[in-house]
């Protein structure tokens, strides 16, 4: 078990190590502020930071690991495929539909399918990650999300 860990976390390593270095290429600020290689950035290293903390972790037996079992049960296969085919779902309703509607259909569906039975809780974080999300990335970043064929 410990070996799948070793695998996942250098493999995790590699891949925010790349992407942190390909986010310093882009340009870090510009005349408006943070550029668009600044938020990438700071992601692929807090991802390798937190990646080699795993690894460190595994290698000297610190963290408790999950049973095997849990992990290939199937229910938690079929969770993690209907969450993969949502998520391709969302990516063809985000032009026609617009990013707010598209988001307000698939956020509950997937937090369904993975698990979350609040009512309220669903209704929140449906509504922060449709209406709220748009808000910030469209008025206060500036940056233009689908806002499909109602204009939403």
């Amino acid at each position: 078990m410990q070996l799948g860990w070793k695998v996942t976390s250098s493999a995790l390593t590699l891949f925010f190590a790349l992407f942190a270095y390909h986010a310093a290429k882009l340009p870090l600020f510009d005349e408006l502020g943070p550029g668009p290689g600044l938020f990438p950035l700071v992601m692929g290293a807090a991802g390798l930071v937190l990646s080699v903390i795993l690894f460190l972790q595994v290698r000297s037996g610190s963290i408790d690991l999950p049973d095997e079992g849990a992990a290939l049960a199937p229910n938690a296969r079929m969770r993690l495929l209907s969450v993969i085919i949502l998520l391709g779902v969302a990516a063809l309703m985000l032009e026609p539909l617009g990013y707010t509607i598209a988001a307000l259909i698939m956020v509950p569906i997937v937090l369904v399918a993975l698990g979350a039975r609040s009512v309220i809780a669903i209704a929140l974080v449906s509504l922060a990650l449709s209406v709220g999300v748009f808000h910030v990335f469209y008025h206060w970043l500036g940056v233009a999300l689908p806002v499909g064929l109602f204009g939403i």
